[in-house]
């Protein structure tokens, strides 16, 4: 570098500083001009939204469409929880319902066909080629099912043994996935369907047979499922029998037999073989119509005794009903059980014939002649519908049953039934105990008020009674305007009074027995 003058030297100098001077202010307005676009980009943009309609939101679900799909699927699985023995319910809620449901939108036939919950219960009843069947055991993916194939509504010509077997093979293939089964046809087509029902059912839980036929089955019926049916629960039979020699079932909890067919009943041996066998998981037993194949005679009755070893203990037993059962039947099928835990007994319509009255009697019935005195310390409720106080099992269960505290009694029998629960203190002998001593409700069809009244105070300071609800005479009622009925119509209306207000009706109210309260009385009259 050539040597500068000082004056030179100073320019340099200046112009040095003036450049760093200039990049500076260079620097300083690139900067300014980047914020500058920034900020036109910004205005153009606010410019564009204020200038353009703004998008429309997409609209919101309302009402039920606003649910969830697990709470609209629990609100869908609730429509088919039904409990109902109606099969005319069970249809409305587990068939109707479902196809009810998965036809209100698209969304809804997709929930609902993913529910499998929906689609389990088998009816049949579209006919061939059972599509729907075939479809929803498709939906029902591994559920167990519920099978009920009604043919009451078609003539006996209208199904042929072929066509049901049709029919019986599109769900057997299923038969692992069964928890209920419910048949009702003529009795030689569910003998066609035993001969089916030959393999092992491990998850059947409830049978229901439910048979018709005015003639005598040509063939006794085979071992259902080849009596292998681990977990069945539930049986019951109508018009139809078992192979009851080599039958067994030993975790059924519920049996029902009805109105069996003369060729298909058991004998009072087979029947205690069969019910030992359930006899530790027993809990209710019911028979309706004659189910025995016996002598009705009293001889016949003496050989209970004879036959049988023992009685056939059922130790969780709870429940006993009798319907419309022959009196000799009831008084050979008592003898039978041992129920220590029984809590019920209904008896509806018993009634003996008349060569079977001249030695049935309220002292001595038939079983204690043969030594088998029944006892069913833990009753406390029993039923009498339609009974005969005169052929003495009335009288002889309210004995065997001190401990019952509810009785309900309907029918015409009701005001010597009554009465005989009215002691009379005046005949009672020193020590004697009284009827029913701890009953504490009383539920009677038609009786007359003085009967009550005679019942409430006689038995109100020996006994915790503490309820009557009757039937009633109106013409033994108070009349009032407000209960006159309205018009010139000769219908007669219903009405209810209880407690002091029944007291007043039957001018009750003024009895120092009666007017504290301590009895409620309910009533029930027509006027």
């Amino acid at each position: 570098m050539p040597q500068l003058s000082s004056s030179r030297l100073a320019e340099l100098t200046q112009i040095n500083a003036e450049i760093e001077e200039t990049e500076r202010e260079i620097s300083s307005l690139l900067e300014r001009a980047g914020k500058l676009q920034l900020r036109s980009r910004e205005l153009q943009d606010r410019r564009l939204y204020l200038t353009t309609a703004p998008p429309t939101p997409p609209p919101r679900p309302k009402g039920i469409h606003a649910l969830p799909d697990n709470v609209l699927a629990h609100m869908m699985l609730c429509g088919v929880l039904s409990n109902s023995t109606s099969r005319t319910v069970l249809v409305r809620e587990r068939v109707d319902f479902p196809l009810a449901v998965s036809h209100v939108c698209q969304s809804w036939r997709n929930l609902a066909l993913a529910i499998p919950d929906l689609w389990t219960y088998i009816t049949m009843n579209e006919g061939r080629p059972y599509d729907r069947t075939l479809d929803w055991m498709k939906r029902s993916r591994d559920l167990l099912l519920d099978i009920d194939l009604d043919l009451r509504t078609l003539s006996e010509e209208g199904v042929t043994q072929r066509s049901f077997l049709i029919a019986i093979n599109i769900i057997l293939p299923s038969l692992t996935r069964w928890n209920s089964l419910r048949i009702r046809a003529h009795l030689e087509l569910l003998l066609t369907a035993f001969h089916v029902f030959t393999v092992p059912a491990p998850r059947l839980r409830s049978i229901v047979f439910w048979g018709w036929s005015s003639q005598a089955p040509s063939e006794p019926p085979p071992k259902i499922f080849k009596s292998k049916a681990p977990m069945l629960e539930r049986l019951q039979l109508h018009h139809m029998g078992l192979d009851w020699a080599s039958s067994s079932y030993s975790s059924l909890t519920d049996l029902s037999l009805s109105f069996l067919p003369l060729q298909m009943r058991p004998t009072l041996k087979e029947l205690s073989k069969f019910l030992s066998d359930t006899s530790e998981t027993l809990r209710s037993l019911t028979f309706i119509g004659t189910v025995v194949g016996m002598v009705r005679s009293e001889s016949g009755i003496s050989s209970v005794a004879r036959g049988l070893a023992s009685r056939t203990c059922l130790p969780v037993l709870e429940h006993l009903m009798f319907e419309d059962v022959p009196l000799s039947e009831v008084f050979s099928l008592f003898p039978l059980i041992d129920a220590p835990e029984l809590q019920s007994i209904t008896i509806v319509k018993a009634e003996g014939s008349p060569n079977w009255k001249h030695y049935v009697d309220a002292t001595a019935p038939p079983w204690e002649r043969n030594q088998w005195n029944p006892f069913f310390s833990s009753v406390t409720y029993m039923a009498f519908h339609d009974v005969a106080s005169s052929t003495g099992l009335y009288q002889s269960l309210c004995r065997a049953c001190p401990g019952t505290q509810i009785i309900e009694i309907r029918g015409p029998y009701t005001e010597p039934s009554v009465q005989f629960l009215t002691p009379n203190p005046m005949m009672m002998l020193p020590g004697e105990e009284m009827i029913c001593p701890v009953l504490h409700e009383l539920v009677v069809d038609e009786v007359p008020v003085e009967l009550i009244r005679a019942f409430v105070e006689t038995r109100k300071h020996v006994t915790p009674l503490r309820s009557v609800s009757a039937t009633v005479d109106g013409g033994s009622v108070k009349k009032t305007n407000a209960m006159s009925p309205a018009g010139t119509s000769d219908r007669k209306k219903r009405f209810t009074a209880s407690g002091k207000e029944a007291l007043k009706r039957l001018g009750w109210e003024h009895d120092s027995a009666l007017g504290r309260g301590e009895v409620n009385v309910n009533i029930n009259w027509e006027e």
